[in-house]
C-alpha cells in the first residue's frame, strides 16, 4: 500500500500512476451518512430509534471498506496490484482491515467520550453489534467491488 517508484519491466521507464477517480457514489454515501448522523444527534434519533445505529454502522463500514479498496486497488498507486491478488479472500481482507481499523477507533472514541462526559452508555453488546455491522458492510463492499467496480478497471 505504500507508494513506491518502480521501473516498468519491459520498457525500463518509470511507471506512471495507475489511477481511477474517486467514485461519486462513495462521496454521496459519506455525505448522506454525515447528514443522517448530524440529524440523529440533533433530534435524538439514536435514543428514539435504538436500531438506527445498525444501518449507520453498516453504511459506515461499507464506505470505509469501499474507500480502502479504491485506495489499494484503483487509487494513487505507482504499481498496479498484481492479478494473483485479485481473489475474493484478498479483496475481503483489504476491506475488513480498513473497516475494522476505523470501526475499532470509533468505538474507542465513543468509550473515551463516555468516560470524559460521565455518561455511561457503553456496553459490550453494543460494541460487538457495531463491529459486526462494520464487518458486514465491508463484506457487502467487497461483493459490490468485485461485481461492479473492479471488472471495469
Amino acid at each position: 500500500m505504500f507508494l513506491r517508484w518502480r521501473r516498468h519491466k519491459d520498457t525500463g521507464k518509470m511507471n506512471t500512476m495507475f489511477h481511477k477517480p474517486y467514485p461519486t457514489s462513495l462521496s454521496i454515501l459519506v455525505i448522506g451518512i454525515a447528514i443522517v448522523s448530524v440529524l440523529a444527534a440533533r433530534f435524538s434519533w439514536y435514543y428514539h430509534f435504538k436500531d438506527l445505529d445498525m444501518p449507520m454502522h453498516f453504511a459506515g463500514g461499507f464506505w470505509v471498506a469501499a474507500t480502502a479498496l479504491w485506495v489499494y486497488f484503483l487509487g494513487t498507486r505507482f504499481v498496479p496490484v498484481p492479478p494473483e491478488k485479485h481473489t475474493f479472500k484478498y479483496v475481503l481482507a483489504v476491506a475488513l482491515v480498513g473497516a475494522l481499523f476505523v470501526g475499532l477507533l470509533w468505538e474507542a472514541y465513543e468509550f473515551g467520550v463516555d468516560m470524559l462526559t460521565g455518561v455511561r452508555v457503553w456496553s459490550a453488546v453494543d460494541t460487538a453489534s457495531d463491529i459486526f455491522f462494520d464487518a458486514f458492510g465491508a463484506f457487502a463492499a467487497t461483493i459490490y467491488f468485485l461485481r461492479h467496480t473492479y471488472r471495469h478497471a
